[in-house]
């Protein structure tokens, strides 16, 4: 069954627009930081951590371009999905009366995670540079349980907010 849902345009707030800049920012450092070290990479760099944060894949120096530009195309992806939050999947049914609230809790969550996976490949990216210059031996090994925490985190604060604003049974 479909429902009918109400197709809002909301406003961004001044924190989403500067979680938004922000994560702009962390994307372009990643081409800054292609331009200043591409000269000095190695012929061969890691491309893959195992679960203790050390290298077990390698690849030529224009795999390095991989994180980078995954990184562009999901925020992308994730900006755009932001700004159409009425196509989203809900568990809550969403009416005219919540609309406005369930809709700006879920466009944050998406900004809010994209400036997280923004800084996750960023961190990927740093770890293989550094590694491929014998600066690092990766990302550490608290690297995924902390990702994951974050994650998970956030999505379950946002989901929180979105039931406690649930509307009523009838």
């Amino acid at each position: 069954m479909t429902e009918k849902r109400p197709v809002l345009k909301l406003k961004y707030s001044i924190s989403e627009k500067i979680i938004f800049a922000l994560t702009v920012l962390i994307l372009i450092s990643d081409f800054i930081l292609i331009a200043i070290y591409w000269r000095n990479m190695p012929s061969i760099i890691p491309t893959h951590f195992n679960f203790s944060g050390k290298p077990d894949g390698w690849g030529g120096r224009g795999s390095l371009l991989v994180v980078p530009i995954t990184n562009l195309f999901i925020f992308i992806l994730l900006a755009v999905l932001s700004k159409f939050p009425h196509i989203g999947n809900y568990p809550v049914n969403i009416t005219e009366k919540n609309a406005k609230y369930q809709y700006s809790n879920a466009r944050k969550l998406m900004i809010v995670m994209n400036l997280e996976i923004v800084c996750l490949f960023f961190y990927i990216f740093l770890s293989e540079i550094y590694s491929a210059l014998d600066k690092s031996n990766g990302p550490g090994i608290l690297f995924l349980p902390v990702f994951l925490l974050v994650i998970f985190g956030t999505t379950a604060y946002f989901a929180i907010k979105m039931y406690r604003n649930k509307p009523p049974i009838t």
